[in-house]
């Protein structure tokens, strides 16, 4: 096998492809740089022993899909893809063509996080690629779900979603070779900061690719916006507080997640970890049999607190006189009962009426239920459709046809799944037999109103893990725990800046 004179030479604006049967076909680029007509030079006169010399360093700046033609020439590709351009330069120096394999192998390990670039949120483009790293980092996992490109805009957006009144957030993205493979946000609540004085911001949206320094590089930039704020703790993952999807999930990879539930690769935790961080809380998902009935031990709680007074359990008024009352009333309980809940900030009114909007669009009466005890309003509880089962196929996205599709999964054919989010018991029934009752009562009625209506599955969450008595409730109305979801801290002393 031979290469001719005339094929050998390669002007300057033609880049050579080494094809696997050793011959060579010519692609028109442009030179980028003197390295590039370097190359083409020495080939061309047959210098081989440079040639070799400076492929290595060559091989590591040069990504395939901006130098096709040489993509036997970088070490981006697949290894095999060097296989050609070895055996030409074997041919004519051996010893030469084994220097330049072994040279080429370390650099492998090292140059993919040598060329991460973050770079803010700050244009449409980015913006449009900060949505789009999930779709990379989970596009071989089957339980990904793509969550709505135009909810999640709306999510981030500073003049659409009320969280922004109270508080401030930057994004980032982190580029290897013009390609996004990471994203982080940092995000500070004013109302967080005067309700615990602690000093603490929060970080979210994180999803990269299997990359330590991509984790590293990312939650050290938020890190140094907080800081530079007069943060000295950073807390999450959160996207962006309590109120949203939070915590990063630990186990439970197997299943795909619920509506407003975060998924993770497994690699998360520990580039996290790796990072400085600390695990500081675990959140709890129950997986939750919409066809199994109040079990003994809780039918004769609710019985026995039904002997010693009136507990009535009804859904809410949605008339439009009355469904903001009845919002403040769930409202009401809501910062009752999680009042001394970690980390509880109550929502603000402008926060309240976006989610009562979300609720009315999306749940039935029977959804929604308040636990009257003694004619006093003193629990509620609140489920939701899993979305996720209806938009698992859109792949984000509702147009053309995405809108229609939703539309009917949601009014007509019903999903099969739920999630339960809210749950609240006011807080002088903590800890009581009637405080137990209360919650299993409700359980139980909108269990069996969504069991009739075709649901199969519920999700409880999310729970704290030291949260034992809401814990102890779910396992005596039959929830199994099979997702966990992890917080972590770590500190960031002025001192460090």
């Amino acid at each position: 096998m031979t290469i001719s004179d005339k094929t050998r030479v390669a002007p300057h604006n033609m880049a050579i492809n080494l094809s696997h049967s050793g011959g060579l076909e010519r692609q028109h680029v442009t030179a980028r740089s003197a390295r590039d007509r370097q190359v083409h030079t020495l080939w061309a006169h047959g210098r081989w022993e440079k040639l070799a010399a400076i492929l290595p360093d060559f091989c590591c700046n040069h990504p395939p899909l901006r130098y096709r033609g040489l993509s036997a020439c970088t070490g981006l590709d697949e290894p095999k893809s060097d296989l050609p351009l070895l055996l030409q330069i074997w041919m004519r120096q051996p010893n030469i063509a084994m220097d330049f394999s072994l040279k080429r192998n370390p650099p492998r390990t090292a140059a993919p996080s040598s060329a991460i670039e973050i770079q803010p949120v700050d244009t449409r483009g980015r913006t449009s690629d900060f949505l789009r790293v999930p779709h990379t980092v989970f596009k071989d996992d089957p339980q990904w779900i793509p969550p709505l490109d135009l909810e999640r805009r709306l999510h981030i957006s500073t003049s659409r979603n009320p969280y922004f009144q109270h508080a401030e957030a930057r994004l980032w993205v982190a580029y290897r070779e013009g390609a996004p493979v990471g994203r982080i946000s940092a995000q500070i609540d004013r109302l967080h900061l005067e309700r615990y004085g602690d000093a603490t911001g929060h970080f979210g949206f994180l999803d990269s690719v299997d990359d330590v320094l991509v984790f590293q590089q990312l939650l050290a930039t938020a890190e140094q916006w907080l800081r530079s704020k007069g943060i000295v703790r950073a807390l999450g993952p959160m996207s962006f507080s309590l109120w949203h999807e939070t915590g990063l999930l630990v186990d439970g990879f197997d299943r795909p997640p619920s509506v407003l539930m975060g998924h993770a690769q497994p690699y998360y935790e520990s580039h996290i970890l790796r990072a400085g961080y600390r695990p500081i809380r675990d959140l709890i998902a129950y997986a939750y049999d919409c066809a199994t009935p109040t079990p003994p031990t809780a039918a004769r709680i609710i019985e026995r607190s039904n002997r010693r007074s009136k507990i009535d359990i009804r859904p809410i008024r949605r008339g439009r006189k009355d469904i903001n009352e009845e919002f403040a009333v769930i409202m009401d309980i809501i910062n009752d009962s999680w009042s001394d809940n970690w980390g509880f900030v109550p929502m603000t009114a402008e926060e309240v009426h976006e989610f009562g909007s979300l609720l009315r669009m999306l749940t039935r009466p029977g959804d929604v239920a308040i636990a009257e005890y003694d004619g006093e309003p003193a629990a509620f509880i609140l489920v939701m459709p899993n979305i996720n089962e209806a938009i698992s196929d859109l792949r984000g996205r509702l147009l053309p046809l995405g809108w229609a599709k939703l539309l009917l999964r949601l009014k007509w054919w019903r999903v099969r799944s739920m999630r339960m989010p809210l749950l609240g018991v006011r807080k002088k029934h903590h800890g009581s037999t009637t405080g137990a009752a209360l919650a299993l009562m409700l359980i139980e009625a909108v269990r069996s109103f969504n069991f009739e209506n075709g649901a199969e599955f519920a999700e409880l969450s999310w729970v704290l893990d030291d949260n034992t008595r809401i814990k102890h409730i779910i396992d005596l109305a039959g929830g199994q725990i099979y997702k966990r979801y992890r917080i972590f801290e770590k500190d960031i002393p002025a001192a460090d800046r």
